[in-house]
């Protein structure tokens, strides 16, 4: 889809081109030199015009087919089926992604659909025949209270069910994280405590590669130390310090769900007298050997 995007770029370009040599030929001196500056600033608009076909692909992946999948493979299948399915790896693999989104599955006429929702998933609780059920209202990047007045983006997973009266209006909420806990109480204290995941890191080396060749090319290009962090707190992976061992940070904040992250630098210099003994490492040993009672045999 990139490709089929960026060829009909060109092709519009190639033909606006085409169309300006011809004015150009075709000028007098003062026209010419005009259509040769439009002929520039052509160029400079294809880089614009190449970047936007990209993001215009990326933007349809996005609000089309990554919102919604149909899931030909399961027809027929039960909800408990569909659950077991789930569980298989070939099936379904998991992806850890910094945008955090929610799936919803969804049976049709023995179809199933898969749909791409935000963070925070809202539901309407309905009693029907005695029975309590909750019928999916939308989804949000932020919980929304309405009985207390609170809106907040949202950082994980949320469930919010929400009770309504006969007119329609809201007169209870209730807020579930992706495990099930009720944060309801959470969410109704002045002053609540928060799970605050920080990532300290020590000594930041220069170069992480395993080759001795980009060892010494990184050193060359970017010194022995790297400069003072000056003691600042980052709501990212700054320096790049987690991200390159397989998004671990990422991994610690799936499993323990923080309100908030935040990432410290606590890079240290070297000494140069420890840089001193790593160089002359390791040192050599003395020792006798006796080759007295020392025997060989050849077999």
């Amino acid at each position: 889809m990139h490709i089929i995007g960026i060829c009909i770029a060109l092709i519009i370009l190639f033909f606006i081109r085409y169309k300006l040599n011809k004015r150009i030929t075709d000028s007098g001196f003062f026209k010419r030199q005009t259509f040769r500056s439009l002929k520039f600033a052509t160029w400079i608009g294809s880089i614009a015009l190449v970047y936007l076909a990209f993001w215009l692909v990326d933007w349809y992946y996005q609000t089309s087919i990554l919102k919604s999948h149909h899931l030909k493979d399961f027809k027929g299948l039960s909800t408990q089926e569909l659950m077991q399915k789930m569980n298989d790896k070939d099936l379904f693999s998991k992806s850890y992604n910094a945008n955090v989104s929610s799936f919803v599955f969804h049976r049709k006429d023995q179809e199933w659909y898969v749909f791409q929702k935000d963070k925070v998933m809202y539901f309407d609780l309905e009693k029907v025949n005695d029975t309590l059920k909750a019928r999916f209202a939308g989804s949000k990047h932020r919980v929304e209270l309405k009985t207390i007045d609170y809106v907040h983006s949202a950082q994980s997973h949320y469930i919010i069910f929400r009770t309504k009266d006969s007119t329609g209006k809201i007169i209870k909420e209730e807020v579930f994280n992706h495990l099930g806990v009720d944060l309801t109480k959470r969410y109704r204290m002045k002053d609540p405590a928060k799970r605050i995941l920080v990532f300290v890191n020590g000594y930041r080396p220069v170069s992480i590669s395993n080759s001795l060749e980009n060892n010494i090319e990184d050193v060359k290009n970017k010194g022995v130390e790297y400069p003072d962090s000056k003691n600042y707190l980052y709501s990212y992976d700054r320096y790049n310090y987690w991200r390159p061992w397989n998004e671990i940070d990422l991994l610690f904040q799936k499993r323990i769900n923080p309100s908030e992250v935040w990432y410290a630098d606590g890079h240290h210099s070297v000494r140069h007298r420890i840089i001193y003994h790593w160089s002359i490492f390791p040192q050599m040993l003395e020792f006798t050997l006796n080759l007295v009672n020392a025997t060989t045999s050849l077999v």
